[in-house]
């Protein structure tokens, strides 16, 4: 079999991150975006990004990290309208940006709590906001932060408004009002593992555990949704989703499969067969909302709080004579459960306290005036039809009821009163329940008997999140999982919520890596690494309708779309010689078809994953090897002729100066044969008192106190007449002749350390020349020394007295580039 990078993934495969010393070249180039006319490299392997020069195809240098170092930098993505990188850091658990103006690392985006985990991915929304895929398999999700204020927002969720929800076996499933979707819960690890789209703003839930499927009310869309529990899909077609009008609410189902669905908006009942055929509609007065279906007398018990009643309907739709019951002014009865021996539980949100109704139409006096909460709403009983739990709304509580006598404990859990727990259901096995907070988009598991909580994790049902693509056309963010899963964001609501995945049944996605959204049209491609194909999205319906197949595709990895010649370009991953670059005709982007693959020449692929587009050129990052030996290239592609035509190349690397070497100097003295930097200083007679000179003058800026200085009487220094000390810049000269007019020079005795050396022999010319006080190459001694001065020599007045000093040098490109250092020490004579 043909392998590339793999199905779980390079990070997985690679491990710990290797460090490496900073240079100039390509190792383990993982992708490549543009900016303008630089093609922006990250590089595995030496924690680099390089910077490529897109017109001369050449590497022009790499990002300057100073204090923020990359550690294993895949991802990157470009916020043009801020000059502003970002770079995933998979190895530090990092992000990293920089201008694009100054290709300078400012700093790491804040990230408190930490929310990153292995970071691999990065894709930027309109609205100044980029998101991140952490690919941590312990801890898959999706992160988002602001561009602006370079700090993490949170991680994605799925939960939004959550209404009601059903538990089978380990499993609970929540319908997200505001989402239009339905969450798949893991009790076992509390953790949110799937997301399925349904109808517009659903509200009850009920699963058949014999069929393995669950039905869902929408009351936004007036539909019935059927979703398959195995797959996680919806089932569409067959008669599913059914039309059902009157904002169906509550849902009950019998042994049958039969739903029994309310719909407060017109009043009515309903019943729908297994097939989706609606069978009967019955007229309820008062806003029918909860429904249940009782086994002790085997009709349907319904609540309607718009009449402060229960009602009461055989399975065939009749109403029963001498129904609905009264509960009581205000009640407003909504939720409902049965005991199967003749009394029904009811929730009444306007008194504060459950009722109990008999199926003979009685109202136990014994139970009214017990409040158990604020607008108390969700209600399950357990399966030894012993106890009663309930949530109430505006409390934030979970009440306990044991039924017989009644013994109410109202405060047994507290979920909080912002969180508004709402729906409740419990297991089984009478070892769970779940409860959906409608208030705060979150779920709490508590467990039985002793009522211990758990908030369940909402990171959105991520599984090792790979890729992420934004899609304008549609403004969704598609990302890719592990678990062959394309999961959708939508980033336009308030907090980003996932909104659901992309139906693939008959088109099962199979290791998807990367996703490439048509410019003009809805439609994606998703490269599948493991499958051998692109798989073609309809973005509108978010449904594969089929998958590209060729046998050019050989562990297909990166995708980019070129609308101005209809084509689109794919990496295959695979390892030499099945590494290659598949072009696809996309001129009816919903049937694409393979025109062939770029032709390599002398300049054959390795093992590609990214790909970017500039012109009428093609970057691709030639990732290599997973067990890493050489530098490694970035192809050139000729996009007009799908030709390879040339590596983009990299120059000779920066080699460090020669012939350093280092002294003590006094300057301003021209006995040494040294440049003087500090100008000698004329100094004219002055004053003349009883036939004396006397001088004064002021000590030389940009150098420190000098020790001494020396008066002369020549120009050239050599007619040495006195000293004076640095403190007193003064000198009074006594050897003067009478009518004569002298002329002085004095010169200021600066101890110094000079450094010397010449430009290298090899490599690629230096632009300049850097001394440093440190081997790791952070101080910077003074400014850089241009390539064109003459001599190459660096003077240094701020040495310490009496102590030694080592200097480091270094070629430099002004790129941010540098060769290896050479030293030298200098030591102290005072």
């Amino acid at each position: 079999m043909k392998k590339g990078i793999g199905a779980i993934g390079l990070l997985a495969l690679l491990g710990s991150v290797c460090l490496r010393a900073v240079d100039a070249d390509f190792y383990q180039p993982a992708r490549v975006v543009i900016a303008g006319t630089t093609a922006y490299v990250t590089n595995y392997q030496n924690n680099t990004v390089g910077v490529v020069n897109a017109t001369a195809e050449t590497l022009a240098g790499t990002v300057t990290p100073g204090a923020f170092p990359f550690s294993g930098p895949v991802g990157i993505a470009i916020d043009g309208g801020a000059n502003t990188a970002y770079v995933a850091n998979t190895g530090g658990n990092l992000v990293s940006y920089f201008l694009t103006t100054t290709n300078t690392v400012g700093g790491y985006v804040t990230d408190v709590p930490a929310t990153f985990a292995v970071p691999t991915e990065i894709a930027i929304a309109a609205g100044n906001t980029a998101y991140v895929t952490n690919n941590s398999a312990a801890a898959s999700s999706v992160s988002y932060f602001d561009t602006n204020t370079k700090a993490v927002l949170g991680t994605v969720s799925s939960l939004s408004q959550p209404q009601e929800v059903a538990i089978l076996g380990t499993f609970a499933y929540l319908t997200s009002y505001a989402t239009d979707t339905v969450s798949k819960i893991n009790l076992a690890t509390t953790k949110v593992v799937d997301v399925v789209v349904v109808g517009t703003s659903p509200k009850g839930i009920a699963i058949d555990p014999v069929a393995l499927v669950a039905y869902v009310a929408n009351s936004g869309s007036d539909t019935i949704s059927k979703i398959n529990l195995v797959t996680c899909t919806p089932i569409i077609g067959g008669g599913w989703p059914v039309a059902l009008a009157g904002s169906p609410t509550g849902i009950a189902l019998d042994g049958a499969g039969n739903l029994y669905v309310t719909c407060p908006g017109n009043a009515t009942v309903s019943r729908v067969t297994p097939a989706g055929v609606l069978s009967w509609t019955t007229p309820v007065a008062g806003s029918p909302t909860g429904i249940v279906l009782d086994a002790f007398t085997g009709d349907l018990f319904v609540t309607c709080p718009g009449a402060n009643s229960v009602a009461r309907l055989t399975t065939v739709g009749v109403l029963v004579v001498g129904w609905p019951v009264a509960v009581g002014g205000g009640t407003t009865p909504t939720g409902i459960v049965s005991d199967g021996a003749g009394n029904l539980y009811v929730t009444c949100p306007g008194s504060g306290n459950v009722a109990q109704v008999t199926t003979a139409g009685v109202v136990t006096p014994a139970w009214a005036g017990i409040g158990v909460g604020t607008t108390p709403t969700g209600i399950v009983i357990d399966p030894g039809m012993a106890t009663l739990y309930v949530t109430c709304l505006g409390s934030g509580n979970v009440a306990k009821i044991a039924i017989v006598g009644p013994i109410i404990t109202p405060v047994w859990v507290i979920i909080g009163g912002a969180a508004n727990p709402r729906g409740i259901a419990i297991n089984a096995g009478n070892s769970s329940l779940c409860v959906a907070n409608s208030g705060d988009d979150t779920a709490t598991h508590i467990a039985l008997p002793g009522g211990a909580k758990t908030a369940i994790t909402d990171f959105g049902g991520f599984s090792s999140p790979y890729g992420i693509t934004y899609d304008s056309w549609q403004q969704r963010l598609y990302v890719t999982n592990f678990d062959g899963r394309v999961v959708i964001i939508n980033p336009t609501l308030a907090v980003p919520k996932v909104v659901g995945k992309i139906t693939d049944t008959g088109f099962l996605f199979n290791g998807p890596r990367e996703v490439a959204v048509h410019p003009t049209s809805p439609v994606a491609y998703v490269t599948n690494a493991a499958g051998n194909k692109v798989s073609v999205v309809d973005t509108t319906t978010n449904t594969v309708t089929s998958d590209l197949l060729d046998a050019s595709f050989n562990a297909p990895f990166g995708i980019v779309l070129n609308a101005a010649n209809n084509r689109a370009y794919v990496t295959n991953s695979a390892n030499p010689p099945n590494s290659s670059v598949t072009v696809m005709n996309i001129t009816v982007p919903a049937a694409p078809t393979v025109l062939g693959i770029v032709t390599p020449g002398v300049y054959p692929f390795d093992a590609p994953t990214g790909i970017a587009l500039v012109g009428t050129k093609g970057f691709v990052a030639n990732f290599g090897p997973l067990v890493y030996v050489a530098p490694n290239r970035v192809s050139v592609v000729d996009l007009t002729t799908s030709q390879v035509a040339q590596y983009v190349q990299v120059p000779p690397p920066l080699q460090p100066p020669t012939d350093l070497a280092g002294y003590q100097a006094v300057m301003g003295d021209v006995t040494h044969t040294i440049q003087p930097t500090v100008t000698p200083t004329v100094a004219t007679f002055f004053t003349q008192i009883d036939w004396i000179n006397a001088l004064t003058w002021g000590a030389p800026g940009g150098v420190p106190t000098p020790a001494s200085y020396n008066v002369y009487r020549d120009a050239a220094l050599t007619q040495l007449i006195g000293t004076a000390l640095g403190t007193t810049p003064s000198f009074a000269d006594h050897n003067r002749t009478p009518g004569v007019m002298y002329t002085y020079y004095v010169s200021p005795q600066v101890l110094a350390n000079v450094l010397s050396w010449n430009a290298p022999t090899s490599g690629t010319a230096p632009a300049e020349y850097r001394v440093y006080r440190d081997a790791t190459l952070n101080i910077l001694a003074g400014p850089a020394i241009p390539a064109t001065a003459v001599p190459l020599q660096f003077i240094d007045y701020n040495r310490v007295a009496g102590t030694p000093d080592t200097y480091y040098v270094v070629s430099a490109d002004g790129l941010g580039n540098k060769s290896t250092a050479v030293s030298v020490t200098v030591p102290s004579f005072d």
